[in-house]
């Protein structure tokens, strides 16, 4: 059997703000050995993809041995598909209602909002889920928006508290097995929208971060009404993703535009 140990760096250009670019490495695949062949991303301190990476700025050690710059191969680009998990938060709360209308009619309509303004094509899709104090998945990767916004509308009523383990680490369903099963290579990423912080039992936020980065998925968080949460803000610096708070329906559906 070979043993194989692999270093890879990526040699950032110096910066006062080095601290918030971010460089994950995901999915290492050495079945072809002495081959190895792995994916990563690197971002800039503002969360923009590197595109004109050279062999130069990586460093690969081996078994303790630097390996020579001309014996990589690399293929960098930001244009590839992206697939999304959409989380919606579905607990009580939700039934809270602001000028006549419940924060579960403000999350439909950014909901719809993201779909609407998501660049669908024939590898680029959508999943949903839903959670309180438990997750359910609302609709399986598509790239019809017909079918997304229809599964909306069947999300049953409010349930339960509010707990961030359901949606992120519930094997098969949760979000990040639902992107585990989409090509390694494209872009994954997670939209998550809660109106509550993190109840009901010990919040496994040192698995879901490591989760994240392993499997090269980007965060994006979004409070509505109920005020920061340093959880959400935390998962989204440490994926190069991106976090905001909003108390009204037009702030969130701009998000989503944006987002």
């Amino acid at each position: 059997m070979v043993r194989l140990f692999y270093i890879l760096t990526f040699i950032f250009g110096l910066s006062t703000y080095s601290s918030a670019q971010k460089f994950n490495v995901s999915e290492v695949d050495a079945r072809s050995y002495p081959k190895v062949n792995a994916n990563f991303s690197a971002f800039n301190q503002v969360g923009e993809y590197y595109t004109n990476l050279e062999t130069s700025h990586f460093s690969v050690n081996e078994n303790g041995l630097d390996l020579p710059a001309e014996s990589l191969e690399l293929f960098c680009t930001s244009e590839l598909p992206v697939n999304v998990v959409l989380v919606l938060d579905r607990s009580s709360s939700m039934n809270e209602k602001y000028n006549g209308e419940t924060l579960w009619d403000w999350a439909v309509e950014g909901a719809r909002t993201f779909i609407e303004n998501f660049p669908f094509n024939d590898s680029a899709k959508v999943a949903i889920i839903a959670f309180a104090g438990s997750v359910r998945l609302t609709c399986d990767f598509t790239n019809n928006k017909k079918e997304l916004l229809d599964s909306i509308k069947k999300i049953p009523d409010a349930y339960g508290a509010t707990n961030y383990n359901m949606p992120m680490l519930t094997p098969d369903i949760g979000a990040i097995d639902l992107l585990k099963t989409r090509p390694a290579y494209h872009r994954r990423a997670i939209v998550f929208l809660t109106d509550g912080l993190h109840e009901s039992t010990v919040l496994r936020d040192k698995e879901i971060v490591a989760s994240l980065i392993e499997n090269n998925v980007r965060f994006y968080g979004i409070t509505l009404m109920v005020g920061i949460s340093g959880d959400l803000q935390n998962w989204a610096a440490e994926t190069a993703g991106k976090y905001s708070f909003v108390a009204s329906k037009i702030g969130l559906s701009n998000i989503y535009k944006d987002f």
